[in-house]
């Protein structure tokens, strides 16, 4: 027994090294695995290992078949046979494994880029819709791949956005190092579209978490930014301000303390020359000789580009000639390197201060072709800041050459600058610093701040009072109001009630108008109360999307209850929606996908909001007309206007607004009278009275000798939720 039960113990014991032996294998090719899809998605090709020790790895028992179809296409991808690597990373893409997939979709965007963009950004649209939600903390990397990838096309920055703000709602399983990271990647990505509000609106943020888990650097990044942002809105004294009040005394890594201290002084430098400081700017740019031994020589030669052409420009402003063209000759050297991640155009910051020579010296033929190269890119590229100080030369340059028609143009375009730069130092930056962060708390806490000018803080304090509740909604009132929509539209908040519309004649259920409810904390809101808060911050298109996909979902299930033809629902949106290319195009394409039938959802065109471009309406009534909506009038009759609306516009049906059928005894609603009657007998346009109450106006409307004129009211029916309506539609079927 004895001999047993020790035979029993060796066995499990070797059992167990198996176990760990297997385990630590596993662990080992899942970190070799992940080192080569790091490098796979590096966009230095900095590929790490031979093509000879991959092909040993293939063999491995351990290797599943999606690692060993990645591996071979890195090998490829090693040994630049770029047509195999697509066809192996392709193939992962086949296979059961998520993050594999995902990687694979990233290196096939890397490669299609130059080739195919759209196919390249439909690659890496697949990449991050196969990342788990629980994986996000663990895939920076890739992420950030994916949105630098779809960065490069500037018509489609907005994806980036989205994807990282999906990213950080969906932060619950990560740290809060990850955390931290993926809004410096936000932010950066919000400066970059020049999303000024929502920079700032995301570096508070990275400020609070930071200083929650005692990350100095980041928390004085954070504060930089905010302050870089606030002086190229042209807050120069407050962004001055935020500035030197940056301390790094509490960061213990000595490279990332002088690296902050770097970036500040930089910002400073480049400050005080805007604002007519030269001789300061020029002293703190010799300061940074100071940090130049502790530096790598890639950042070493990023400082001295700073310094180049500081002094540059220092030299063209003090007219020192000689000077000037040394350190011209000297950023030369630069015009080809990249320094994108740094926010730094090489090229164009080299046209520039060259146009600016020349300007000094008289040449202006030669400083307008210099300064002339970066138009085709100042609008895509530059930041508030530079734009105003690039046309700003510009102008000047057009001026002193006598060449007025370009000076006239360039103006307009400054002026409207100027306009978007005042409007952002009062519409968004104090708002958000007042109102979002409180300002004040911000000085009194300091948050590591050691000065701040009293007086810039007393007159920030006061214009915030002046101008807080006169300008438009902080933009972080918006974005949270936004979170809140689509908070209720994913927890069912909204939800839609149906208005029976109905043939007074046949007692014939006709349609329905969808009508959106709000019930929070089992307290239904007021619809004007919950229309308005969708309004206010834009979502009427999104919105408006989500009801037409619950409308199209109870189609099938209110048709079926009613078993006669025809059967319509209707739902409201405004001119200015119609307006937009972009909207058409989205529930066009909802409809064509379900399976209802033509003209069996109508679209109410409310005046109340106007578009501004007539043209572009009618367009886009025809095109959805021709996709199979009815397109209807809403409250016709209640403003004179609306009558030149049925000559601009092609209407299948007219909504008579409630005065209507208040006064429908009186001979002012003759007119209207005899409108409803041409209308619908000599343009087939159907008719709904909206807003009949009693027997009397049901029966005046019955008399009326028209065959399409409706009814929808209370007389009828409240608006019903969908198993009432069902038995509302069954009950008249029964009944008839």
């Amino acid at each position: 027994m004895n001999i047993i039960s020790k035979f029993k113990y060796f066995i499990i014991s070797i059992l167990m090294i198996l176990l760990v032996t297997v385990s630590s294998i596993e662990i080992k090719n899942r970190k070799f695995i992940h080192e080569i899809q790091l490098s796979a998605i590096s966009e230095t090709n900095d590929f790490n290992y031979s093509s000879d020790l991959l092909m040993n790895k293939l063999n491995s028992p351990f290797l599943s078949e999606s690692d060993k179809l990645f591996i071979s296409g890195y090998v490829n991808l090693i040994d630049g046979n770029d047509e195999l690597a697509t066809d192996y990373f392709r193939d992962v893409t086949t296979k059961d494994n998520q993050i594999n997939s995902a990687y694979s979709y990233k290196v096939l965007s890397h490669l299609n880029h130059s080739v195919d963009d759209k196919k390249s950004l439909e690659y890496s649209k697949n990449a991050f819709e196969l990342i788990p939600k629980s994986q996000y903390g663990k895939n920076y990397d890739l992420i950030e791949s994916i949105v630098q990838c779809i960065l490069l096309d500037h018509e489609k920055k907005s994806l980036s956005v989205s994807i990282l703000e999906q990213v950080v709602s969906d932060s619950n399983p990560m740290s809060d190092e990850q955390q931290l990271k993926y809004l410096k990647l936000l932010g950066n990505v919000y400066y970059y579209n020049r999303s000024y509000a929502e920079v700032i609106e995301t570096n508070l943020k990275i400020i609070s978490l930071s200083h929650s888990i005692n990350d100095w650097y980041s928390k004085g990044m954070a504060l930089l930014r905010i302050a870089t942002v606030t002086y190229h809105i042209g807050a120069y004294e407050a962004g001055m301000d935020l500035l030197e009040s940056i301390e790094s005394s509490q960061i213990k890594d000595v490279k990332l303390k002088n690296d902050l201290e770097i970036k500040k002084l930089i910002s400073i430098a480049i400050l005080k020359h805007h604002i007519g400081q030269v001789d300061e700017s020029n002293e703190l740019t010799f300061k940074l000789d100071h940090y130049k031994y502790q530096l790598s020589d890639k950042e070493v030669e990023i400082m001295n580009f700073y310094q180049t052409v500081m002094l540059a420009l220092f030299y063209i402003e003090q007219q020192e000639i000689e000077n000037a063209q040394i350190k011209l000759k000297a950023l030369a050297n630069y015009i080809d390197k990249d320094y994108s991640d740094y926010f730094i155009n090489t090229k164009n910051t080299y046209y520039f201060i060259n146009g600016l020579f020349h300007k000094q010296t008289q040449n202006y033929d030669e400083a307008i072709k210099n300064l002339e190269l970066i138009l085709p890119y100042v609008d895509e590229q530059s930041n508030l800041f530079n734009q105003i100080l690039y046309y700003e030369q510009l102008i000047d340059t057009y001026r002193l050459a006598n060449e007025v028609e370009k000076e006239a143009k360039y103006n307009q375009e400054l002026i409207l600058l100027r306009q978007k730069q005042t409007d952002l130092v009062l519409g968004e930056y104090l708002q958000y610093m007042s109102y979002r962060f409180d300002y004040d708390r911000l000085i009194n806490e300091r948050l590591f701040l050691t000065v701040i000018n009293l007086l810039v803080s007393i007159l920030l304090i006061i214009i915030t009072i002046i101008f807080g509740e006169k300008f438009i909604h902080p933009k972080i009132k918006v974005s949270s109001t936004r979170r809140e929509i689509r908070n209720y539209l994913e927890n069912e908040n909204y939800f839609i009630v149906y208005q029976p519309i109905v043939n007074p004649k046949t007692d014939e259920v006709m349609g329905a108008e969808a009508l959106l409810r709000l019930q929070v904390d089992n307290q239904l809101i007021m619809p004007d109360k919950s229309i308005e808060q969708i309004e206010s911050c834009h979502m009427m298109g999104e919105v408006t999307t989500w009801i037409l996909n619950k409308v199209l979902d109870n189609y099938g299930v209110l048709s079926a209850s009613k078993k006669s033809k025809p059967f319509y629902i209707s739902m409201n949106l405004t001119f200015r929606e119609i307006e937009n290319d972009d909207f058409c195009q989205t529930i066009a394409k909802v409809l064509m996908e379900s399976n209802v039938p033509k003209q069996a959802i109508c679209l109410e065109i409310t005046e109340s909001v106007r578009g501004n471009n007539d043209t572009k309406v009618r367009e886009n009534i025809s095109y959805l007309k021709d996709v199979g909506f009815k397109i209807a009038l809403d409250d016709f009759g209640m403003e004179y206007s609306n009558f030149f609306l049925l000559d601009k516009f092609d209407f299948n049906l007219i909504k008579l607004d409630k005065y209507f059928i208040d006064h429908i005894g009186e001979s002012s609603n003759e007119a209207l009278i005899g409108v409803i009657y041409y209308l619908s007998q000599n343009k087939d346009i159907t008719i709904v009275v909206e807003g009949v109450e009693n027997e009397l106006q049901q029966s005046m409307i019955k008399r009326i000798p028209l065959h399409q004129i409706y009814i929808q009211g209370y007389f009828y029916s409240k608006p019903l939720e969908l198993t009432e309506f069902q038995q509302f539609i069954k009950s008249r079927y029964e009944n008839s």
